[in-house]
């Protein structure tokens, strides 16, 4: 134990894995008799790794290089059970496929996520996903359809979907409340949200159950031009107190006495809010 909680010291190292995978899960890891693996039992765990790659689709790029290290595993650590071996296998396929969705561009992220194109398994490891800019121009009956297929990643917490123009999309905003809970990081800057009352209002009933938040981005919206949105945006601020981090940058805020009146009272709720930037809100008129 003393080893393998130096090894985890490099959080990016195979023994580092190896090593947390042990101290969480204890039990049933270590063989008592310290039984020596005959050449079938290791092509047996080969087959096993196999099954567990192709679990996760996004993987496969690593298939042989995941083999190799699980068998140079096998290969040292000889009195580990079956269960400990496949733990491991598995740890070391979700990171790399975790590694590999994130690495991926947005309009890829898309494609994936438009295609329904990854394994249940996967859609469960996929924590963040990354749609800047992407949206802007598309259909409403398109979006709608991309923000219901984000309900299938339910361990969602990080989204990007700045620069998409959503403002005029009523229906896609909708959808969009519906489909996310568990976020803790949200980026919305620049979808020119409070352009529509009503698009504003969905938003902001969706931001309001997004109770896990520590992030978000609402700069570039244009929340000072109708104080009705700004309003709205204001009043879901209210229950996100876990947010430290809050844009509400370029939205003329400044240029509105009301709009800055609404935000100021659901400011001094956010007791764990550490940075909060006000830039460019033309607060010297």
């Amino acid at each position: 134990e003393i080893k393998t909680k130096k090894a985890c010291r490099d959080p990016e190292g195979l023994q580092s894995l190896i090593g947390r995978v042990i101290i969480k899960k204890k039990k049933d890891f270590a063989s008592s008799d310290g039984t020596i693996l005959s050449g079938q039992e290791r092509i047996d765990f080969t087959e096993r790794f196999k099954l567990i790659i192709s679990k996760y689709n996004l993987a496969a790029g690593s298939k042989d290089r995941i083999i190799d290290a699980m068998s140079a595993i096998v290969k040292k650590e000889q009195n580990f059970t079956t269960p400990c071996y496949e733990t491991i296998c598995e740890e070391l396929v979700v990171r790399e496929s975790q590694k590999y969705f994130e690495a991926l561009g947005s309009r890829a992220q898309l494609r994936l996520i438009e295609e329904d194109g990854l394994t249940e398994a996967t859609k469960k490891i996929v924590t963040k996903i990354n749609l800047t800019f992407v949206l802007r121009g598309l259909s409403t009956e398109r979006i709608v359809k991309i923000f219901e297929n984000l309900k299938k990643f339910s361990n969602l917490t990080h989204l990007d979907l700045s620069d998409n123009w959503l403002g005029g999309k009523v229906e896609a905003v909708k959808a969009f409340a519906q489909a996310l809970e568990n976020l803790t990081h949200l980026d919305l800057n620049g979808n020119n949200l409070g352009e529509n009352v009503e698009v504003a209002k969905a938003f902001a009933q969706a931001l309001e159950k997004l109770e896990n938040l520590t992030r978000l981005g609402l700069g570039d919206n244009k929340l000072g031009r109708k104080v009705e949105a700004t309003k709205a945006f204001a009043q879901a601020l209210k229950p996100l107190l876990k947010i430290t981090y809050l844009d509400l940058s370029c939205n003329n805020l400044g240029e509105n006495v009301e709009a800055t009146k609404a935000f100021a009272p659901a400011l001094k709720l956010l007791v764990n809010l550490k940075d909060l930037d006000l830039s460019d809100n033309h607060f010297s008129n």
